[in-house]
């Protein structure tokens, strides 16, 4: 599947991050940061993956008018992290602070999911 995507990315194909928050047995979060992991390891720069997690995602859902980039009048939750993921995109996963809906979230406060 790795060596698919890159040839999808090589040809211009937009490639959007989509796994979904609750996958099972696994913590809150894994499959989306593990997906970008995957996407970096075929052939997308950080970069470009962050980008298909954020901006193509909006575009795809129909909602970069209010998503997507960080701009005056869209939605934004912001996820401050203690490395740069342009270095290691692995990085995503040190959140040192989360902003949703103008409110300030210490990431440890978030309770793990439970198991199904």
């Amino acid at each position: 599947m790795k060596e698919y995507v890159g040839v999808l990315h090589r040809a211009g194909v937009p490639i959007v991050v989509g796994s979904h928050s609750n996958t099972r047995y696994t913590p809150r979060g894994f499959a989306f940061h593990r997906e970008m992991e995957t996407l970096v390891e075929a052939g997308l720069t950080p970069m470009e993956t962050l980008v298909a997690a954020t901006k193509v995602g909006a575009r795809f859902l129909r909602r970069e008018n209010d998503l997507g980039t960080v701009e005056e009048g869209k939605l934004a939750d912001i996820l401050v992290l203690d490395q740069d993921p342009l270095t290691n995109i692995s990085s995503t996963r040190n959140i040192s602070t989360i902003v949703v809906d103008g409110r300030v979230i210490d990431p440890k406060a978030v309770p793990p999911l439970a198991k199904p």
